[in-house]
């Protein structure tokens, strides 16, 4: 069995309009030592790996908001004349609202306030229940068949009766889909990738590589307006985008009999481990189109699985096809019985040469019926 995956995108900065985006936003308040709000202060937020920024403006009360921002590492930065620039890192997530305030102190704008920043324990700015796996736990579990979204299993509330194949993960389509979550139907999850529907009818239509994803968020109860279409939790699913750097990996997961363990039964009857050779390798590629706006990411991966199978099936003999089943005996050697279908009488395989002539002749009585 052989299986091939692979996928090419494009990274650009714009803004694009889908009902479902895999983005956070970014929003807080710039203070001064004292603790008053100060308004008309620039913001700034830009993305570490690739180097897009954008900024914005504090209104009266000191408040910034950044919607649409692309999952990501970012360094914050609030500034205005008169006070030292303010610094934070910001980690953005799909689907979560990152809050970052500022604390300006008095000084010139050549000084700067590294302020670190930590996530909050309760997200307030929504009432859906989620549940954001990013990439380092995503690469680091141990996944069978590399299946990356099992990986939901792990978010509250969440109950799968079918585990996973051992050897179809990227194409375990019913097993990876019929998850319940909240105790609602398993037929009615939703399942994106980068904003996209990623479904057909109940199913996930396409289980992204490992390699291949940033991070997912798993929403499940209470979900915002911009979820619609299905009544149990909703996946989505970031893949990886290149940056400002050249990056690439290649791998090969090898599963083999020389490193596995033969069954219980299979060792006490005497018999040896089957064979079984698994492979599951590919590539992944990514770097900038022109630095700090366009962007691409490589992915392919491919599945290689070679178990031998035996099989035993009972065929008829050439005498059997001819209705002779003289030869024919059980497991102890005696000879099979068999009813006549014409008089009911039971006859054994020896009797079958004497008695198939007078079966013919009446079987020959009803052709003219059949025909």
């Amino acid at each position: 069995m052989r299986k091939s995956v692979v996928s090419l995108f494009f990274g650009v900065v714009t803004t694009l309009l889908a009902q479902v985006l895999p983005v956070g936003t970014v929003d807080g308040t710039v203070q001064d030592s004292a603790g008053g709000l100060l308004p008309r202060i620039k913001v700034t937020l830009k993305n570490i790996d690739t180097g897009v920024s954008r900024d914005t403006i504090t209104n009266d009360n000191g408040y910034y908001f950044f919607p649409l921002v692309n999952p990501g590492a970012y360094e914050g930065a609030a500034e205005k004349a008169g006070f030292k620039r303010g610094t934070q890192e910001i980690l953005v997530r799909t689907g979560i609202r990152s809050t970052a305030d500022f604390a300006l102190e008095l000084g010139q704008l050549t000084e700067s306030v590294q302020v670190s920043a930590q996530a909050a324990l309760l997200e307030t700015s929504t009432a859906a229940v989620s549940r954001n796996v990013q990439q380092r736990v995503v690469t680091d579990m141990p996944l069978l068949a590399r299946n990356v979204l099992m990986l939901v299993n792990l978010s509250p509330g969440i109950t799968n009766n079918s585990p996973t194949s051992s050897t179809n993960g990227l194409i375990d389509i019913d097993n990876t889909s019929y998850t319940s979550a909240s105790g609602a139907n398993n037929r009615t999850n939703e399942f994106l990738m980068d904003g996209i529907p990623n479904n057909v009818s109940d199913r996930v239509a396409y289980i992204p590589s490992v390699d291949d994803v940033a991070e997912f968020t798993v929403q499940t109860n209470a979900l915002d307006a911009e979820y619609g279409h299905g009544g149990g939790m909703f996946v989505n699913v970031v893949t990886k985008g290149g940056t400002n750097d050249f990056h690439g990996n290649l791998y090969d997961f090898l599963r083999n009999d020389k490193l596995n363990a033969n069954a219980f039964f299979s060792n006490k009857a005497g018999a040896p481990r089957p064979a079984f050779h698994f492979n599951q390798y590919g590539l992944t590629a990514g770097g900038p189109v022109v630095k700090n706006k366009v962007f691409w990411f490589f992915n392919f991966e491919g599945l290689r699985q070679r178990t031998p199978k035996a099989y035993r099936f009972t065929t008829p003999t050439a005498l059997q096809r001819t209705g002779d089943f003289s030869q024919t005996f059980n497991s102890t050697g005696a000879s099979l019985l068999y009813s006549n279908a014409l008089s009911g009488q039971q006859n054994s395989a020896q009797q079958d040469q004497s008695h198939r002539r007078q079966c013919h002749l009446q079987v020959s009585q009803f052709k003219p019926a059949w025909r």
